[in-house]
């Protein structure tokens, strides 16, 4: 949305006392929704509303009714109370009054547990949950004005009833029931908005453990039928009709959407078309200008799509040839600009260099391949049958670069083929002679191209607050920064953070960058929310919708994702190969410490060099007297640590004849039951004294005293 305002600049803005936002938000909020009722008092109301049903024989239930339209406007500016002002005034008293009616009936709450009649808790569910305390969180926090908190930026709006939900009164005379109108009352409660309808509206995949869950649930339901007289095919198709009807229930998909996809129908229209990007091929090959050989040998290979010819030959390639080796006109793009706007297709063969058969590897030099042509079938030239959401590096389509959208006003559908292949090759150039496919495919690039949209995909982006500074950097550089190789992007002196702060990137550059940060400050708010409501600080900063039922929705933990059903990648090789290779939870918070702990220990000098210089240390390798095996070495040892053993034994008295036998051994003793009650008491004064000062000193709670003084009694007897 242009000139919005993202979430931390709202923030930053409420939190600023001397701000004219400040005061205007605020005005705003108190004209569109209260927390209290119009004309007095929760017991006045009820007062109001008693004697009106007594002395009123006329008088009808306000949810049962229609509203009334108001009377027409006085266009007077003169006017000193005409008929059309009476009946305004009269229209509003009459609305105040009704409104609170309605608020009195439908808005406030009142706590009840849950019943166990199966009819009474399906219809009236209980709010008071296992703790003692209300699920709504109710009462609310009463407020006489509003305020904001400087600690955290919430709005705390002027609230007047503590059972109440915040309303707007036109919305609630007009709709007759219970509404729930609330703002999101500081930038960390729009953060976490912002994360709950995102994973609401873009349905994320089930987690393993829930799909699991609803598979037990159908068997269990269905055990009769399981063991019945039904054969095994009607058993399977009834077991795999509910379970298929329970996982649509859980994922949330209404009947008009599954029409959708049963048609063939999209699902959703966007002016925008989205391209997946899998960044991570990109920065590696950034980063492999400045690894080590052993740094090297460690770095997972980058997967390449495979290709195979008529001649059972492969060959392969990497979307992130294009970048490296586009056309020199293309200098000064950068990886944002070309992933949006450009595209390779199959160039025509008059402007082919050196044409060999015999290195056709890829049966690219096809005849019937000089006109561009919309390839229908999904087999190619070769026999080979492919799928064209697979088809990433645009081999075999040859017209994907024509973007209908995008054509001038003079231009139709009817264009001819001569005619579409003129406008395209007006913006087509030939990759570096290093490309791969340098010999066959062109380069398209779309200025105008616009609606295109790169979905960063294969592991989240890095954080800019948090993690590792220097690879967020190289990140950042990589996609906003021209480059062919790594070295083109820093200086070999230079860290990458450095390179980062002095290069001068746009404003659209940097509004991307802020961007990308949204989704992890959203999560955090969530996270935030989350915590607090555990907590049960529910008096500040929650916002009222957030209640223990819509925290199970916005519970950020996806840590039991399986590798299928929790993902929404596509099944792409590069993504796969990503997939298993990032850090999981641990290891990134792992890596966080050791980050934070360099950070620290470089801040505080310890890695400076010395003012004295390197100390001089004999680095040539102690000679031992005696060589020999490691087997040798640990029976000198053990030989040694005996001598040392039998030396302390010589001083060691002989073992005392002393008898230490038990007189009672073998004795038996009844006792009642009296002698296993908390009343019993040992004979002689001086044990019961001596039991309860070991009570009294070890501070004993109530089971443990009672098994001390069991066994204390048994000693004593």
């Amino acid at each position: 949305v242009k000139n919005a305002l993202s979430p931390q600049e709202i923030r930053d803005k409420i939190m600023d006392p001397t701000s004219e936002f400040q005061r205007q938000i605020v005005e705003y909020l108190e004209s569109v929704h209260i927390g209290e009722f119009l004309t007095g008092s929760k017991d006045e109301v009820e007062d109001q509303i008693n004697i009106e049903k007594s002395e009123n024989k006329k008088y009808q239930d306000p949810t049962q009714t229609l509203p009334d339209a108001p009377p027409s406007l006085c266009n007077d500016k003169a006017c000193d109370n005409c008929l059309d002002c009476e009946a305004l005034e009269s229209w509003w008293e009459k609305f105040r009054k009704i409104t609170d009616d309605l608020i009195f009936k439908s808005n406030v709450h009142t706590c009840r547990k849950q019943s166990d009649k199966k009819s009474d808790k399906k219809d009236r569910p209980g709010c008071i949950n296992k703790h003692g305390n209300c699920k709504a969180r109710f009462p609310r926090k009463i407020v006489d004005q509003t305020e904001v908190d400087p600690k955290t930026g919430a709005l705390n709006i002027k609230k007047g009833e503590a059972w109440i939900n915040t309303l707007t009164p036109a919305l609630t005379y007009l709709l007759r029931c219970n509404t729930d109108v609330t703002s999101l009352l500081s930038g960390t409660a729009v953060k976490a908005i912002v994360a709950y309808i995102s994973d609401y509206v873009s349905k994320p995949g089930l987690k393993t453990y829930s799909i699991f869950d609803t598979i037990k649930s159908v068997f269990t339901r269905n055990t009769e039928m399981l063991g019945g007289s039904l054969d095994q095919k009607e058993k399977a198709r009834r077991l795999i009709t509910q379970t298929v009807n329970s996982l649509t229930g859980k994922m949330e998909i209404g009947g008009p959407m599954a029409a959708l996809y049963l048609l063939g129908n999209p699902d959703h229209y966007t002016s925008h078309k989205f391209v997946p990007v899998y960044w991570k091929n990109y920065v590696r090959e950034v980063l492999k200008s400045w690894r080590s050989e052993e740094d090297l040998e460690d770095t997972i290979e980058e997967k390449l799509v495979i290709q195979k010819n008529k001649d059972g030959k492969y060959i392969g390639f990497s979307t992130v040839h294009d970048y490296m080796y586009r056309p020199k006109i293309f200098e000064n793009i950068t990886l944002y600009e070309w992933v949006q706007k450009s595209s390779r297709f199959k160039a025509p063969s008059s402007v082919k260099h050196d044409k060999i058969t015999s290195e056709d590897e890829l049966d690219l030099f096809n005849q019937e391949s000089d006109k561009f042509k919309v390839i229908n079938s999904n087999f190619d030239e070769s026999g080979i049958e492919y799928s064209e959401d697979e088809d990433e590096l645009n081999i075999h389509s040859d017209d994907e670069f024509i973007d209908e959208e995008n054509l001038s006003d003079n231009e139709t559908e009817t264009d001819t083929e001569s005619e579409v292949e003129n406008n395209t090759n007006k913006n087509s150039y030939l990759f570096l002679k290093d490309h791969p496919l340098y010999k066959t495919h062109k380069a398209h690039f779309d200025d105008k191209k616009n609606n295109i949209i790169p979905n960063f995909v294969g592991g989240s982006l890095p954080r800019c607050d948090r993690g590792d500074r220097e690879y967020y950097c190289a990140t950042m550089l990589t996609i906003f920064k021209p480059w062919r190789s790594g070295k083109d992007l820093k200086l070999e002196n230079y860290s990458w953070d450095e390179t980062f702060n002095t290069y001068k990137f746009t404003e659209q550059q940097e509004l991307y960058m802020k961007n990308f940060n949204v989704r992890y400050e959203c999560n955090d708010a969530r996270d935030d929310f989350s915590a607090q409501l555990k907590k049960g600080n529910t008096e500040e900063l929650l916002p009222q919708w957030m209640n223990s039922d819509a925290l199970d929705d916005i519970d950020s933990d996806h840590d039991f994702e399986g590798a299928e059903f929790g993902d929404d990648e596509p099944d792409n090789e590069e993504h796969i190969a990503n997939k298993y290779s990032e850090l999981g939870r641990t290891g990134k918070r792992n890596l966080a410490e050791m980050e934070a702990t360099r950070i620290s220990v470089t801040e505080a000098g310890w890695l400076d060099n010395s003012p004295n210089g390197l100390e001089n240390i004999d680095k040539n390798p102690i000679q031992p007297d005696i060589i020999q095996q490691s087997s040798k070495w640990k029976a000198s040892v053990d030989q040694e640590r005996q001598k040392v053993l039998t030396k302390k034994a010589k001083n060691i008295p002989p073992k005392s004849q002393r008898n230490m036998s038990d007189p009672n051994e073998n004795n038996v003793q009844v006792v009642d039951r009296s002698y296993l009650r908390k009343k019993f008491k040992a004979k002689l004064k001086a044990d019961r004294t001596l039991i309860k000062t070991i009570v009294d000193d070890f501070s004993l709670n109530t089971e443990q005293e009672r098994a001390f003084r069991i066994i204390a009694n048994h000693s004593v007897e």
